[in-house]
């Protein structure tokens, strides 16, 4: 029988074995792995990063919830992150928080260390779904920010630059928040390229419950919303002077496709952050007392609220895709560089979408299983039909963009090789003009260096131009004739062909 593991660091070494990770690079050569798994050493009481505070108190005060509120932590971080005598805590943290920090909280609370290290967040890993028979009291939520570069960056490779540059500058991004280099930082999860103008942020957050009974529950929600990143992997650092500004999340309404300039500084200054909890376009109303209540027993309750803002998130960035894609040429463009740059785009926006499409369907499986240890109401499961309409929605929303993209993809392909197919034929004919005139100046050619040579027969004065000509012309016309007659006889067999197929179909 094999001997039950017992400490929180045994248990997350053995999670880093399960997925081979433990045998990575970056991991063994990371101090801050070791610091999650043993501490340093150094008694955490309080972090500028982390506060904890009443779930109650925490409802009744935010309009939005899942924010991570700097006035709060400054009224609530001086006492102990972790208190466990007292019940309904909910323990906030920001950002990419400090290794001995995650340490302190996690075995203290005996969180589950899967769930810790899949927010920690490696590079090249695959995470494993959770079956709805097994769902654990987890809740990873997703929220996407749209974005637009003021003003739009030029690069001689378009979006597909653009993208490849931002791409790597998300690498250095999580190897920042790996090294523990910049706690509390801002984290993001992916940054998507739609155009040379705009682009997408996405970014998550992670609810733990822990001490779940019947009248409450306490949990720890981490949240990539921090302080101001160090990086800003969003932003590309190859020009000067460019700088982002992230729309509003809204619920209705319209907003504006058109690039801006450079802005000042006191007009970026609110927008800049991908934060979906610090908008001020977000309309929403402040929860009934009773819903209050609700939220401290009922965890689902608690994040029914920031579900929505993840819906209305998405369903903004699904917006523009359509608006996008509807101001594409009705006719394919004639140059091919500007549809293989259409197409490569193509492709990445139906990559995001097939991505997004898991997420709900992810989310939906959730909300229709969720996790036993959680006592639902039934105000709780009205709720949760609700929003499974809306996420629902939001999937077909993706599928038919995907498709849509798909569809786009293969006109543009075919145009394309139609266009290659026209230009083989041209060089085709060019080709044959060129074989053409050498059956014409080869044979002339030939002729002319037999003159040129030592022959007793052609050393008379007599041999001019005229008997060149008399001799060149009929032995050129000869061999113009060899590659005629090969044409004509294919071309008679494919008469006779043709004949012969209406024949018996007749």
């Amino acid at each position: 029988m094999a001997t039950p593991v017992s400490s929180w660091e045994e248990r997350l070494r053995l999670s880093l074995k399960s997925g081979l990770i433990d045998q990575r690079a970056d991991v063994s050569k990371a101090g801050s792995f070791q610091t999650l798994a043993q501490g340093d050493g150094e008694s955490i009481g309080t972090s500028p990063d982390a506060y904890s505070i009443d779930i109650h108190t925490y409802v009744v005060s935010h309009a939005i919830l899942g924010e991570f509120s700097e006035e709060e932590r400054n009224t609530h971080g001086a006492r102990q992150i972790i208190d466990r005598t007292k019940s309904s805590l909910l323990t906030l943290v920001r950002g990419t928080p400090k290794a001995s920090l995650l340490h302190h909280i996690s075995q203290n609370l005996d969180l589950d260390p899967e769930s810790v290290l899949e927010y920690y967040g490696f590079l090249d890993t695959f995470r494993i779904r959770s079956l709805p028979s097994r769902t654990p009291p987890v809740a990873t939520i997703r929220f996407i920010s749209l974005g637009m570069f003021s003003p739009a960056p030029f690069m001689e490779g378009g979006a597909a630059q653009l993208r490849s540059e931002l791409n790597a500058q998300l690498r250095d991004h999580y190897e920042e928040c790996l090294n523990d280099d910049h706690p509390g930082s801002e984290r993001c999860r992916r940054i998507n390229v739609h155009d040379t103008r705009f682009f997408t942020v996405e970014q998550q957050a992670t609810l733990l419950t822990h001490e779940e009974s019947t009248g409450s529950w306490s949990g720890v929600w981490f949240t990539d919303f921090g302080s101001k990143s160090s990086l800003k992997p969003w932003i590309p650092k190859s020009i000067a002077g460019i700088e982002a500004q992230f729309y509003p999340v809204v619920p209705r309404g319209q907003c504006s496709m058109s690039s801006t300039d450079a802005q000042p500084s006191k007009t970026l200054q609110t927008n800049t952050t991908p934060n979906v909890f610090l908008q001020e376009g977000t309309d929403k109303n402040a929860m009934s007392e009773e819903d209050c209540q609700l939220c401290v027993k009922d965890p689902f309750m608690f994040l029914s609220d920031i579900y929505d803002t993840s819906a209305l998130s998405w369903m903004q960035v699904f917006s523009y895709l359509r608006a996008s894609l509807e101001l594409l040429p009705e006719e394919p463009v004639d140059q091919g560089s500007q549809l293989r740059a259409q197409g490569a785009q193509l492709r990445a926006d139906k990559d995001f979408l097939d991505h997004a499409i898991c997420y709900f369907s992810e989310v939906t499986s959730f909300l229709k299983h969720p996790p036993k240890t959680w006592q639902q109401s039934t105000r709780s499961k009205d709720v949760a039909t609700r929003l499974i309409t809306d996420f629902e929605v939001l999937r077909h929303e993706a599928e038919d963009l995907s498709r849509r993209c798909s569809e786009s993809i293969s006109i543009a392909m075919s145009t394309i090789s139609i266009l290659d197919s026209q230009k083989s034929l041209d060089e085709a004919r060019r080709v044959q003009f060129i074989t053409f005139l050498a059956f014409i100046f080869i044979p002339m050619t030939f002729i002319a260096s037999c003159f040129g040579m030592n022959i007793v027969e052609l050393a008379d004065p007599g041999s001019d131009l005229r008997t060149y000509f008399t001799i060149a012309v009929p032995f050129t016309v000869v061999m113009l004739m060899v590659p005629i007659w090969i044409e004509y006889r294919e071309w008679m067999r494919t008469k006779v062909r043709v004949w012969h197929s209406r024949s018996r179909g007749r």
